[in-house]
């Protein structure tokens, strides 16, 4: 037989965590077995356990790409701090162009290239982006992002029964919140963040916030994106 290729290795598994989602979402996890998904996907039974090795791995899959779009816009935002950062010590690094990059350090202090988030930004990026963004998966189709949202707000309650699916949710969680306080302690630098706050622990907030407005959303209807992120800004922003 002819070997297969990453490409279409890549594309096959795609259909299945397809599958997977919709049967997640539209009849729950414990509703949902390994027949069902692979008749969801229209291949045999066998051939979704030569990608998966069972239920629970496709759990974290599909739970996986749910949080990688939640969170994208704190990645983005994690990933600019480092670079601004690196640009930082790299200016710090030649003292004879010192005098070049005083104006544009002085700015970047206060937040100007790269101005850093503060608490309010860091909720309103997140809840904006559910609005705007189109996900796709590894095979390029678009995904329905409520189905994402429904699976990942499954995932919750699926993490109190501990196991694997509880394992690699506290790695993730944990991960965030790293990235989280660490956009945090830029915004203390550059003061759009109060120097005085514990940035572990309003990163805990701000995660709070963000499951909060999912929970929300999946189960009791659509929310005033506009009036939460308004809102979001009045309560949290320094006075």
């Amino acid at each position: 037989m002819p070997r297969i290729t990453p490409e279409r290795r890549s594309a096959n598994r795609a259909v299945i965590v397809a599958a997977a989602r919709r049967c997640f979402s539209r009849d729950g996890f414990h509703q949902t077995s390994m027949p069902a998904i692979a008749a969801e996907a229209q291949v045999a039974v066998g051939a979704a356990y030569r990608y998966f090795s069972g239920k629970d791995d496709l759990i974290v899959a599909v739970a996986q790409d749910a949080f990688a779009v939640i969170f994208s816009p704190v990645q983005r935002l994690h990933d600019e701090d480092d670079r601004n950062g690196r640009n930082g010590r790299n200016h710090q690094g030649h003292r004879e162009d010192r005098e070049d990059h005083e104006d544009q350090d002085d700015q970047d202090d206060q937040g100007g290239r790269g101005a850093a988030a503060s608490v309010a930004d860091l909720i309103a990026a997140t809840v904006d982006n559910l609005d705007r963004t189109r996900p796709v998966d590894a095979a390029g189709n678009e995904v329905p992002l409520d189905e994402l949202l429904r699976c990942a707000v499954q995932t919750w309650g699926e993490i109190l029964r501990g196991g694997d699916i509880a394992d690699r949710a506290a790695e993730g969680v944990a991960g965030a919140l790293d990235d989280l306080a660490a956009i945090l302690r830029r915004g203390q630098r550059s003061g759009t963040v109060p120097a005085d706050l514990d940035a572990a622990g309003a990163a805990r907030v701000v995660m709070a916030l963000l499951h909060g407005y999912l929970l929300q959303r999946i189960a009791f209807g659509p929310v005033d994106t506009t009036a939460f992120t308004q809102a979001v800004r009045v309560l949290l922003s320094p006075r």
